[in-house]
């Protein structure tokens, strides 16, 4: 790797700045690396955050909680409907707060509030996750994705941290060219920063124009929020010839898991206890079993996330007692599922996995209506047959107990493909 020093400017400017404020990034990114490199175990963080939600906040007060099961699972929903309560009283009166915003793809946006301890712990982890994946402070990076609170972007901020952003919002042909000639082009941009389903419209672009051979010199590619899919990963990797990482986190707590390839996902324990639990009760999941990723947060006193139910689905590889250290698969969410007149529920796993092999498929969605049942099964491919078969195949999962209807978006006038949503993703299940 050249010396770039551009990237070292920025990088010496940001440390020389935490310097003059008392290093307080500094210190908590050498906790950060000792605690990862030496897999410190984080028993005692767990226990803190319990004893201070104990004693601070509502929402825990005189329960007699004393381990982390006696504490209820709480949603998205709950937070919103009992915020106050969430709220310590430590932090009550105190201007010295920062408030995260979350997209709503649950359908329950909102915002909650982080200390300065939070904060800082949360950029310190950051930086070393992103170095220790070949991100160094500074690098050069191309961005496509919404920015919090409505995806303004900021010339200085992003010339500070040498930043080319690009928004997913009606990502058109034109955009995807721009997007394509920058990384192209630019010999010092080595990083690409993505949503999935940016990273597919990329993909379709670069190989639809004979493209794939170019050497593009990317080193890193992360992808972001919204399902990578095998096939894409392997386009990704086929094309760019570099790791691709796939980054599991939100908003609200930061990075909760990190995947290479077709590795598993690394829980990052020096942040966070992960539990996974049964779709339909608190109890843990057997070994293998699909269930709800619920995540405790070791930081953040202001307003506690304990035994946080993030609504996402997966299963888990290694676990540690009853903590998650790694999973196998994280996909979709627990309110994405298409329902049969008798009740059965069938979720996005069991979808993209029925759908896996349907290669000349380029992008699907399903939309049922809520009323009476009816399934409409969207599809972008040049192959009628191919949509035929993920017809015949959602009517299977559905035991032939829902009318289904299928629509090639292809050919429809003015529609080149399934719309995404404001924040620059797709859904695959989506109910009127």
């Amino acid at each position: 790797m050249l010396f770039n020093f551009g990237s070292f400017i920025r990088r010496s400017a940001f440390w020389s700045i935490d310097f003059l404020k008392g290093r307080p990034i500094r210190k908590a990114y050498n906790d950060v690396k000792y605690e990862r490199e030496n897999n410190v175990c984080n028993q005692q963080k767990l226990e803190n955050i319990l004893e201070y939600a104990s004693k601070n906040v509502n929402f825990y007060k005189d329960k007699q909680y004393t381990k982390l099961q006696d504490f209820p699972v709480v949603s998205k929903e709950d937070y919103k409907n009992n915020y106050d309560a969430f709220v310590s009283d430590e932090y009550r009166e105190t201007d010295k707060l920062y408030k995260t915003f979350t997209s709503g793809s649950t359908g329950t946006p909102f915002c909650a509030i982080q200390d300065l301890e939070k904060r800082i712990k949360h950029y310190a982890s950051l930086i070393h996750l992103n170095e220790s994946i070949g991100w160094k402070l500074g690098r050069k990076f191309l961005q496509i994705q919404i920015r919090e609170r409505g995806g303004n972007t900021n010339s200085l901020k992003d010339f500070f941290q040498n930043t080319i952003v690009f928004s997913p919002t009606n990502l058109n042909r034109i955009k995807i060219k721009q997007i394509e000639n920058t990384i192209r082009k630019k010999k010092s941009l080595k990083i690409l920063q993505s949503y999935a389903s940016s990273l597919h419209k990329l993909v379709d672009y670069i190989y639809e124009n004979g493209l794939e051979t170019n050497d593009y010199g990317l080193e890193l590619i992360i992808s972001d929020t919204d399902k990578l899919s095998e096939p894409l990963l392997v386009n990704l990797m086929t094309i760019f010839e570099c790791p691709i990482y796939d980054r599991y986190g939100n908003n609200e707590n930061g990075i909760i898991a990190l995947k290479k390839n077709k590795n598993d996902y690394l829980v990052n324990t020096a942040d966070f206890y992960v539990e996974t639990l049964k779709l339909d009760s608190d109890m843990p999941v057997s070994k293998g079993e699909r269930g709800r990723i619920v995540v405790t947060d070791f930081y953040n006193k202001a307003f506690p996330f304990i035994r946080y139910d993030t609504g996402d689905i997966g299963i888990a590889n290694k676990q540690s007692k009853d903590q998650v250290v790694s999973l196998k698969e994280i996909t979709g969410r627990n309110i994405d599922f298409v329902k049969t007149p008798s009740g059965k529920k069938i979720f996005v796993p069991d979808i993209t996995s029925t759908f896996k092999y349907l290669f000349n498929i380029k992008k699907y969605q399903i939309i049922q209506d809520t009323q009476n049942y009816k399934i409409t099964l969207k599809v972008v491919t040049k192959d009628v047959q191919e949509g035929k078969k993920g017809q015949y195949k959602l009517e299977r999962l559905t035991d032939n107990e829902c009318e289904i209807e299928i629509q090639n978006v292809s050919e429809i006038q003015n529609v080149s493909e399934i719309p995404v949503e404001k924040n620059g993703k797709y859904k695959i299940i989506k109910k009127i």
